[in-house]
Parts: C-alpha cells; sequence; structure tokens
C-alpha cells in the first residue's frame, strides 16, 4: 500500500528530475527519498527513461532544415501573390454575372443550337477555376455551365424582341 507521502513525492518527481520545484519541496522530496527504497527505484526509472528519451531525439541534418525553410518560404511567397491581385475576385464576379446574363441575350441571326455550350464567360470562369486550383470556384463554374445550359435549353429570354 502506498503511503501519502509516497504519493505526493510520485506527483513531484518529473519536477524534482527537471530541478523545477522550490527549495522546500526539494528537500521533502530528497529526504523522502533517502529513506523511501520504492520512490529511490521510481526516481531511478524516471531519470533512466529521461535520459534515453534524451539520446534518441535527433537533430534534423542541416540541409533538411534548409530544403524546410525554403519550401515555406516559397509557400509564403506563392500566397502573397494570389493575395497581391485584389482583381482577381472581382473579375471572376464579373465573369459569372456575364456567364448568367449572356443566355439571355437574344441574338435573331443565329439558329439555336441543339446541344447548348456555356457562354464564353462561363468557359473562362472554369479556366480560372482550374488554373487556381480551387476547389469551390470549381464548383460554382460547373453550376454556371448547368444553369446556362439549362436557361438555353427552355429557350428563356429576357429581353424583348426588337420591333
Amino acid at each position: 500500500m502506498i503511503r501519502e507521502d509516497c504519493r505526493t513525492v510520485t506527483l513531484l518527481l518529473l519536477d524534482h528530475v527537471y530541478r523545477d520545484l522550490e527549495e522546500v519541496w526539494t528537500h521533502r522530496v530528497e529526504r523522502h527519498l533517502a529513506d523511501c527504497a520504492e520512490c529511490r527505484e521510481r526516481h531511478a526509472r524516471l531519470r533512466e527513461t529521461l535520459e534515453l528519451v534524451d539520446r534518441a531525439t535527433v537533430e534534423p541534418e542541416e540541409r533538411i532544415s534548409e530544403q524546410f525553410a525554403a519550401t515555406v518560404l516559397a509557400i509564403l511567397q506563392r500566397r502573397r501573390a494570389d493575395e497581391s491581385r485584389p482583381w482577381l475576385r472581382a473579375a471572376m464576379a464579373a465573369c459569372l454575372v456575364l456567364g448568367l446574363l449572356a443566355p439571355t441575350l437574344r441574338v435573331p441571326s443565329l439558329p439555336k443550337a441543339t446541344a447548348p455550350s456555356p457562354p464564353p464567360a462561363v468557359v473562362e470562369l472554369q479556366l480560372v477555376a482550374k488554373e487556381l486550383n480551387d476547389p469551390l470556384l470549381e464548383e460554382l463554374a460547373w453550376q454556371t455551365a448547368k444553369l446556362s445550359a439549362r436557361v438555353q435549353s427552355v429557350g428563356f429570354r429576357t429581353s424583348r424582341p426588337v420591333s
């Protein structure tokens, strides 16, 4: 059965090994270790374990550290370059609006196609989405193309015919 002093010392052993205790507690733990063989054994095993961990810790090679730093720097520069183009989001929004409005424009001289193709603005939006490798933007472009095809297939027109 573990005594109350043993429980207290067991809780303080790690701090004692790392010399992280106040002086009063350090003396108390050391006095207990001098009297208690079981806690002395725990203390010795803890020190051995920590020494093994310290020996097993490997510092990364300088070459690996340099490669890691270069990779992180490249990622940060790419993000900064993306953030320095605020006009890109506005251009994509304009393409989306044009893509939605383009099918509603009536061009009387052109015959109706059997398989409607997406308007150029939608195609441009799809290309930009793929170039940026942005899944959300790709989904938006796909949905816009689908909506555009549907609008074209039902022949929905908002503009009035010219009299």
